[in-house]
């Protein structure tokens, strides 16, 4: 939506990643949100909505969480769980995320192509499967 966004997401994700499947309490939200907000650069991550709260970024963010209520506290503890699967779709979608979408694309072709071509696959076959 934004165009930093797709840099801002995987700064985002370099630190959600290390705390995946980790209990957070609320010293441990608070810090990750603020962090949240510091590399996206604003408040929220839709201007157009009013919610600006962690749950509202972990969505932005394609984050699979999990609440859970804590009776002795007001503050729940958040666990992350991993990724949602439909984020390469969503990459696509979001024209911010688009050409993070391209270079990603481009480096699994190549990939395939070197794999290909290093166990000596004909490139008659090679194009032929990758014609459009």
């Amino acid at each position: 939506m934004y165009i930093g966004d797709a840099v801002a997401y995987n700064e985002s994700l370099e630190i959600l990643k290390q705390l995946f499947n980790k209990e957070l309490g609320k010293d441990e939200q608070v810090k990750l949100l603020e962090d949240i907000k510091e590399i996206h650069g604003r408040k929220s991550p839709n201007v157009s909505k009013k919610s600006h709260g962690l749950n509202a970024w972990l969505k932005f963010l394609d984050i699979q969480c999990e609440w859970i209520e804590n009776p002795n506290s007001d503050w729940s503890t958040l666990i992350i769980k991993d990724l949602y699967q439909g984020i390469i779709i969503k990459y696509f979608l979001r024209t911010s995320r688009f050409s993070y979408f391209m270079e990603t694309y481009f480096s699994i072709i190549f990939i395939i192509f070197y794999v290909l071509i290093k166990n000596r696959i004909q490139l008659e076959v090679i194009c032929s499967v990758f014609y459009f």
